[in-house]
Parts: C-alpha cells; sequence; structure tokens
C-alpha cells in the first residue's frame, strides 16, 4: 500500500512552491512520475525535476512520516537531506558567480 492520501497532498504541494518539482505528474492517489531535467537550462529549457527538487519531496515525506512515527534514525535522515540540499545550494551559487550556471561547464 502507498502513502496516505493526505500525506500525498502534503507532498503534491511542493509542486506549486518549485518549478522544477512541476515535471512531474500525478498518475494515481499515490503514485508521482518525475521526468529528469535533461541537459542545462541555458540550453535546452526547463524540461524536467532537478534532483534537489526531489530532495525537497523526499524531506516532505520524512518530515511527515517522522511527525507520525517519530524515531532517531527519521531525524538522523532528514538533517543529511537538509546537509545534502544546502551544499547543493551552494554549489548553484558558486557556478553562478563564476558565470556557469546552466551550462554544460565546470
Amino acid at each position: 500500500m502507498g502513502y496516505n492520501t493526505e500525506l500525498f497532498h502534503k507532498v503534491a504541494k511542493i509542486f506549486k512552491k518549485d518549478p522544477f518539482v512541476g515535471f512531474g505528474s500525478a498518475r494515481t492517489e499515490d503514485e508521482i512520475i518525475f521526468e529528469f531535467q535533461n541537459g542545462p537550462i541555458l540550453e535546452y529549457g526547463k524540461n524536467g525535476t532537478q534532483i534537489d527538487s526531489l530532495g525537497k519531496v523526499w524531506l516532505e515525506l520524512l518530515r511527515e512520516l517522522n511527525k507520525k512515527y517519530p524515531c532517531r534514525e527519521n531525524s538522523i535522515t532528514i538533517t543529511k537531506i537538509e546537509e545534502a540540499l544546502m551544499w547543493q545550494q551552494k554549489r548553484t551559487e558558486d557556478r553562478e558567480r563564476r558565470g556557469v550556471e546552466g551550462k554544460d561547464e565546470l
């Protein structure tokens, strides 16, 4: 059995907050299909979900589950996902500063 409908709808709200998550589609009440970004955005436009956007969905799912079934392992995982998202944001900021964000360049 999949996640309950209430949890699904809470996660679906992320679609409205993050434009890159919007490249997923809900096919049933407990299923979301994501299409990943194909190529640099400046060259190909927004055509899929970014990896950090998927991390935001995972984070929201775990936060909601941890409210209902709290445990140390969930809390640690939440912290690590938050840390991973922070490092991805720092990477993006660095790429923007160097003028290579959205391009197929290092």
